[in-house]
């Protein structure tokens, strides 16, 4: 293995620029956490619900899919605001 020796001020530089690109990602990530796509299937597995009763919310408004021609999807974050609006309260 060969050794690359840096100027400190390039090394710095670069340890600088790594750290931001890494912040940067990390915040990414964070907000596109929810906004994953989901098949129908998939959304009724995710409420513990069976795909017709899904249908239901879904045709009463209580659950607003997203469409694009053909393909029809539900982000888990439309999900967690609709347990969120129909917990119990106690």
């Amino acid at each position: 293995m060969s050794y690359i020796a840096l100027d400190s001020e390039l090394a710095i530089s670069l340890q600088a620029t790594l750290e931001a690109a890494r912040l940067q990602l990390e915040k990414a990530q964070k907000a596109a956490t929810g906004n994953q796509p989901l098949t129908l299937k998939q959304a009724a597995a995710y409420l513990h619900v069976s795909y017709p009763t899904l249908k239901e919310y879904i045709r009463n408004g209580a659950i607003t899919p997203s469409e694009y021609g053909s393909r029809v999807w539900i982000t888990q974050k439309e999900l967690d605001s609709f347990i969120a609006a129909h917990r119990r309260k106690s």
